[in-house]
């Protein structure tokens, strides 16, 4: 009968451990040599998103100063308009609290604002219609052009199917909305425009 070789088992076993261990310190090493690697990639996409946001703050901000410029109540004065987070910042002054409101629904109504922070100065001195301060009107292309935009970005009418044309500052509305509301709302914001004599609309409501 041959004895047993007890060291054999023991050999083994002890040959077992250093590849467990070898192959979790491999692990390791392989995670922490990534761990730099994945954090410049989340700080990467950080930047490339808080990015984004900055250059969307910016067009909204364009947006609603070009709305503001193209008011027939407000056209006359020199309002800023800043965008942080979607919020939007007003600043600037206007003659009475009726235009302040004006100038606040108008950056309300753009869509993707957030929420606005009228900071207006009301000045009651301030005479913008007088001679020598009102703007020249636009033309008729010009306005077609104003009135698609402020279409375009409204937060109510952006979806709508609505055509503009302008002739001698009398506009006409036509196409499809999907809420007979959205009639009301699209002649708002044309006679909004400076310049715009008078509105006509041949909207018509989709069938559901």
């Amino acid at each position: 009968m041959r004895r047993p070789i007890p060291w054999v088992l023991g050999a083994s076993l002890a040959a077992a451990t250093p590849v467990t261990a070898l192959a979790g310190e491999a692990a390791q090493t392989a995670a922490e040599t990534n761990a730099p690697a994945r954090a410049a990639a989340s700080a990467g996409s950080a930047a490339q998103a808080a990015l984004s946001g900055v250059e969307e703050d910016r067009r909204l901000a364009q947006r609603i100063g070009r709305r503001l410029a193209w008011d027939v109540k407000l056209a006359p004065y020199d309002l800023e308009v800043q965008v942080n987070n979607g919020i939007v910042n007003l600043s600037g002054s206007v003659s009475t609290m009726a235009e302040s409101h004006r100038a606040r629904r108008i950056a309300n109504d753009t869509a993707g604002v957030g929420g606005v922070v009228n900071a207006l100065y009301i000045d009651p001195a301030l005479a913008p219609f007088d001679e020598g301060h009102a703007p020249a009107p636009p033309d008729d292309q010009t306005l077609e052009e104003r009135l698609q935009v402020a279409l375009a970005h409204d937060a109510d009418l952006a979806d709508e199917t609505i055509q503009v044309e302008v002739d001698d500052g009398i506009v006409r509305l036509d196409g499809t909305i999907s809420d007979a509301a959205f009639e009301m709302r699209a002649k708002r914001v044309a006679k909004s425009l400076y310049g715009v004599e008078r509105v006509k609309s041949n909207l018509e409501v989709s069938a559901p």
